[in-house]
C-alpha cells in the first residue's frame, strides 16, 4: 500500500509504508556536501587568500579545509532536512534530481581547467 501525499503524516506506518522524506534528506544533504566541496575548490583556485585560509592542516594544505567544511555542511544540513521532511512521502524524486545536479556541478568545479580559469 502506498500512502498518498495528502495522507495523514502522523498515521501509523508499517515497514513497507515508511516515509521517503528521511531518505530524500540524506540524499540532498550528501549532494549539498559535495557542492560545498566543489565550490570551495573553485574559490580556492580563484583566490589565493581563500586557498591559504583553507589550510587547516598545513601538511595537507587547502584540501583539509575543503574536506572539513564539506563534511560540516553535510552534518548540519542532513538533520535539518531530516526534521523538516521526516513525515513526507513525496520528496524522493526531487531530491534525487537535485543531488545529481549538485554532484555534477561539484565535479565540474573540481576539474582543473575550470578552477584554473578563474585564477
Amino acid at each position: 500500500m502506498v500512502l498518498h501525499p495528502t495522507a495523514n503524516p502522523t498515521a501509523e506506518r508499517t515497514a513497507r509504508e515508511t516515509a521517503t522524506g528521511p531518505a530524500a534528506a540524506a540524499l540532498a544533504a550528501a549532494g549539498g556536501g559535495a557542492l560545498v566541496f566543489g565550490l570551495l575548490t573553485l574559490l580556492a583556485g580563484a583566490f589565493g587568500g581563500i586557498k591559504a585560509m583553507l589550510g587547516f592542516i598545513p601538511a595537507v594544505g587547502s584540501l583539509s579545509g575543503k574536506a572539513i567544511l564539506a563534511v560540516a555542511a553535510w552534518l548540519v544540513v542532513w538533520p535539518v532536512l531530516h526534521f523538516l521532511w521526516r513525515d513526507s512521502d513525496s520528496r524522493l524524486r526531487g531530491a534525487c534530481v537535485a543531488t545529481a545536479v549538485m554532484i555534477a556541478v561539484s565535479a565540474v568545479c573540481t576539474f582543473p581547467p575550470v578552477f584554473e580559469a578563474f585564477h
